[in-house]
């Protein structure tokens, strides 16, 4: 009997150390596939995270659509993004793929969007003046739009505007419910320093620059 005790407290340990194993709980994998942050820094785009759209509210420039952007894009703890972010246009109507893999195998497919807002998307100037045979010379002077720091640009030879004579007048196209101060076809001159356009009831201001181009 003594000999026994041995074998008997082997067999206890044994079966508790099994016992022990055996109540263990599975490693339960995380299911979060999302994407909880997509930014398009230093741009002054403003976006949006749906269900499974990205959505993008670019501005109605045309000079919007020569920009590239890299989007900041952070996702679910444990999940992997299979499309990794690259330099990207945001402002045409083609849409863009990013896949998340949660931990356990699951995925999300988020598509983006681009929602273009309202605004200006052309603005120049129509530089007019006389010949020397009395006809009217009819000159369109392209702007450029700065949506980030809200600058408007004319560059050109400054000194065609001192023409006796000669107007300039606004020529703007705009999307949506805008108006701005001064307006199309209003006659402006040099001292412009700026432009009030109202884009859905609120005011926003942009500062005109007229440079001197001077050939190289």
């Amino acid at each position: 009997m003594k000999n026994m005790m041995p074998l008997i407290l082997i067999v206890c340990i044994s079966f508790i150390s099994c016992s022990s194993d055996n109540d263990q709980e599975p490693k339960v994998l995380s299911g979060e596939n999302n994407i909880v942050r997509f930014e398009i820094p230093e741009s002054g785009i403003e976006t949006e995270i749906t269900e499974d759209k990205l959505l993008i509210y670019a501005f109605p420039s045309r000079h919007f659509r020569d920009f590239m952007f890299l989007p900041i894009i952070e996702i679910s703890d444990k999940a992997t993004l299979y499309s990794e972010p690259s330099i990207e246009n945001f402002s045409g109507s083609n849409s863009i793929r990013y896949r998340v893999s949660a931990e356990n195998g699951s995925i999300k497919d988020y598509n983006t969007e681009t929602i273009v807002k309202n605004g200006i998307v052309e603005i120049n100037v129509i530089y007019k003046t006389k010949d020397t045979s009395g006809e009217t010379l009819t000159v369109t002077l392209e702007g450029t739009i700065d949506e980030v720091s809200k600058i408007i640009e004319f560059n050109f030879k400054l000194d065609i505007l001192d023409e006796i004579g000669s107007t300039i007048q606004l020529d703007i196209i705009t999307k949506g419910e805008v108006t701005t101060t001064p307006s199309q076809d209003d006659v402006i001159d040099l001292t412009l320093d700026t432009l009030i356009a109202n884009i859905d009831g609120e005011d926003v201001a942009y500062i005109v620059k007229f440079i001197d181009f001077i050939p190289g």
